[in-house]
């Protein structure tokens, strides 16, 4: 402990020294930074005065040239002058009388150029009219090119005599007659591009040819209904029409309610319009209802169509009543209610469905009993219907059932749904078992319509704060929406149900198998593609990190063995930050430049009790070199352990091979473990052969798998399970 002291003691006061070098080196630096910055100052400002000297003087010698030019013309007008005097009378007689012969010279060449100008004056106005009697001229000859360039256009458009296009087969002629039209549309409009005349001309021919480039209010009505599309689908798709700046056949959307209120059946539905709060609370939501005004009134039409045609039956089953199964499911954006007439030979025909309310929000409970209100009243009143059959007028009952997905099923009576904890619609079994631990005829305590009512009235209590618990997962304060509807007469999915047991049991595993066939890995397959490659993934992930780390040391080992060899050839490239201060090794390798990015790990000999860089002591493999971070074990330094400078180059060149057979090795192996993977996927996800042809078989039974879900839908289910 006392010898663990004193190092640590030794070691700060190094520190403390290092570091007051350190301020002494800044301090050295900043007072020489501040007198070259002085120096620098003081020779700019010398700079600056010699430049306003030289600046001086050349002005100086500006003003001197300019005196000096001066005194020169001042000599000459006094030589000038003297001379003058001293010029006699007879040479100045001479000079005038040559002066005056050169003047009456001059006057004359001048009166010869006066007239000469006057001649070309009257050429040029001449050459002028000319001129302008030819451009008259070339005028008439240009209008009467262009007369005879339209006159022979008008022949050539007469002479021309064009088949017509409709019967044309011929794509390549078609092609020319469509590129000519083209090239005209181009010359009409007077641009490159004759796309909105085209536009502009179709809307026309609309009007005056058997052209159809728009539909009519109601045509868009009808296409609007027939399409089941909705207020937002519709104008989603005008929008994108406008955009891709396509031809918008279709009127707008005010014009398609106004359809609505006209031509709807307003007699048999009402239609409403609720603006309410969105959830997420940013604004307003337009909601859109429709309901039956009088739903018993068109129960007894249908009935009696039903009846009159034979077609309404009366079995063991129905006895003398009148089934009537309610409905509802959500698609698309909008849910809809229906009625079914469960006394007919296909109770799920179209024709034997009665829509009775459709809205375009979300399926629950609250909704229903919000926007369709009167519908559910007129069926909680419905109890009996009066029908004329056979030619005697009776009355028949009517039992009313609770048909539809669970969801829908689960909304109706209160329930939170199918993941709650007592998540059955019949009993309180709160637990999820397998099919295979079930045995009939276990007692189980079965749900009542009392029993929901009583839970949905429970609040939680200390024994248990949990109040869904508390109500056994029946929803505060809920109530059966259709009150006529008994909880035996509440009738579970069985398409659904039998969906689910077939493609659990029959359809997966087949699937399954299929695709252990096609694995050729080696390896068990996940249930999903998912989870293959969550787990497959995280392994590759981890071989590449592997790699990834001894491909580092391997680095590391190999800077070593450079450094080692130029110590021994005496080569030693000199590091500006060397560490030697704090590494009592003979050959400490931060000396050179190539340590310079390796981190220095200090380390304590065991034996002499000196300090080294882990580099410098041999801690080579991973495990020590990781040891040298944290300073934990015992290290030797290659003094006490007698390690010759042979011996030191001897291990790292071993060392470096075998960290070099590692690497080989794991890239080997995770190249492997990826080809593996791959097949795994493909394997999972029906890419190979043996899964291929299972779904040909299918698909020759006229069954079509979901590429998406892996799944049929209930039409390809029964046509799996038919036994013919």
């Amino acid at each position: 402990m006392n010898l663990v002291t004193e190092n640590e003691k030794r070691l700060l006061q190094r520190i403390a020294q290092l570091e007051q070098e350190k301020r002494q080196i800044d301090l050295r630096r900043h007072e020489e930074k501040q007198r070259m910055d002085d120096d620098l100052f003081a020779l700019e400002i010398d700079n600056q005065e010699k430049q306003e000297k030289i600046d001086k003087l050349e002005k100086e010698l500006e003003k001197t040239k300019q005196k000096c030019q001066m005194k020169v013309l001042e000599e000459a007008l006094n030589l000038l002058v003297s001379s003058q005097y001293q010029t006699d009378h007879s040479d100045v007689s001479h000079k005038t009388r040559e002066l005056m012969n050169e003047l009456e010279e001059a006057t004359r060449r001048s009166s010869l150029c006066f007239h000469e100008n006057a001649r070309l004056k009257e050429a040029n106005d001449q050459l002028r009219a000319e001129l302008s009697s030819l451009r008259v001229q070339q005028r008439e000859v240009d209008r009467t090119r262009k007369m005879q360039q339209v006159r022979q256009e008008k022949l050539e458009s007469r002479n021309t005599r064009f088949s017509p296009y409709d019967p044309i087969r011929n794509h390549e002629y078609k092609n020319k007659r469509v590129d000519l039209a083209i090239s005209e549309l181009r010359k009409i409009a007077g641009q490159e591009d004759p796309t909105q005349l085209v536009n502009d001309a179709l809307k026309k021919m609309g009007k005056q040819y058997n052209l159809t480039t728009k539909l009519t209010d109601y045509e868009g009505f009808l296409f609007y209904h027939d399409a089941h599309m909705t207020r937002e689908s519709y104008s989603k798709m005008r929008r994108s029409l406008k955009k891709k700046k396509l031809v918008n056949p279709f009127p707008p959307l005010n014009a398609i309610i106004k359809m609505e209120l006209k031509h709807g059946p307003t007699q048999i539905y009402e239609i409403k319009q609720h603006l309410i709060d969105k959830k997420e609370g940013s604004g307003k939501k337009l909601v859109i209802s429709a309901e039956m005004k009088d739903v018993k009134e068109f129960l007894i039409g249908r009935l009696q169509e039903l009846a009159t045609s034979g077609k309404l039956i009366f079995d063991a089953c129905t006895g003398e009543k009148i089934w009537l199964a309610v409905t509802g499911d959500k698609g698309g954006e909008e849910f809809k209610l229906s009625l079914a007439i469960g006394n007919m030979n296909s109770p799920n025909s179209c024709y034997s469905l009665i829509p009775v309310g459709v809205f375009n929000d979300e399926e629950s409970a609250e909704n229903i009993s919000r926007f369709i209100p009167n519908v559910v009243e007129q069926l909680n009143i419905l109890k009996e219907v009066k029908l004329v059959v056979n030619g005697e007028e009776k009355v028949f009952e009517v039992v009313q059932f609770l048909c539809g997905d669970l969801k829908n099923l689960y909304e109706m009576v209160g329930h939170q749904g199918a993941c709650s904890k007592y998540h059955c619609l019949f009993c309180y079994l709160d637990e999820k078992g397998q099919i295979k631990n079930y045995k009939k005829g276990t007692a189980r305590a079965m749900r009542s319509e009392e029993g929901y009512v009583e839970d949905s009235m429970r609040a939680s209590t200390r024994k248990n704060a949990n109040q869904n618990h508390a109500r056994r997962n029946v929803k505060l304060h809920s109530h059966f929406v259709f009150s006529n509807i008994k909880l035996a007469n509440v009738i579970p999915p069985s398409l659904h149900i039998l969906m689910g047991i077939s493609q659990k049991y029959a359809f997966n595993r087949l699937l399954r198998l299929a695709r252990e066939m096609d694995n050729r890995s080696g390896k068990e397959l996940q249930k999903t593609k998912l989870a293959t490659e969550r787990k497959e993934k995280a392994k590759i992930i981890e071989l590449e990190k592997d790699v990834s780390d001894l491909t580092e040391h391997l680095e590391f080992l190999l800077k070593i063995s450079r450094v080692v060899l130029k110590f021994r050839n005496k080569m030693v490239d000199g590091s500006d930050d060397d560490g030697e201060g704090s590494c009592e090794a003979n050959w400490c390798f931060y000396r050179d430049k190539e340590m310079s990015d390796v981190e220095q790990r200090l380390v304590e000999c065991g034996n002499c009790d000196n300090y080294f860089h882990g580099a410098c002591a041999g801690a080579w493999s991973q495990e020590a070199w990781e040891r040298a971070k944290s300073a934990q074990g015992d290290f030797f330094c290659f003094r006490c352990t007698r390690t010759s400078e042979e011996n030191i180059n001897k291990q790292i060149l071993q060392d470096v091979d075998e960290m070099k057979e590692d690497v080989d090795v794991l890239e080997k192996e995770l190249q492997k473990e990826k080809e593996s993977y791959e097949n795994r996927l493909k394997a999972v996800g029906g890419h190979l052969e043996t899964t291929k042809l299972l779904e040909s078989a299918w698909r020759s039974l006229g069954a079509d798998i979901s590429a998406w879900q892996q799944n049929f839908v209930g039409n390809h289910v029964m046509k799996l399970l038919d036994p013919a």
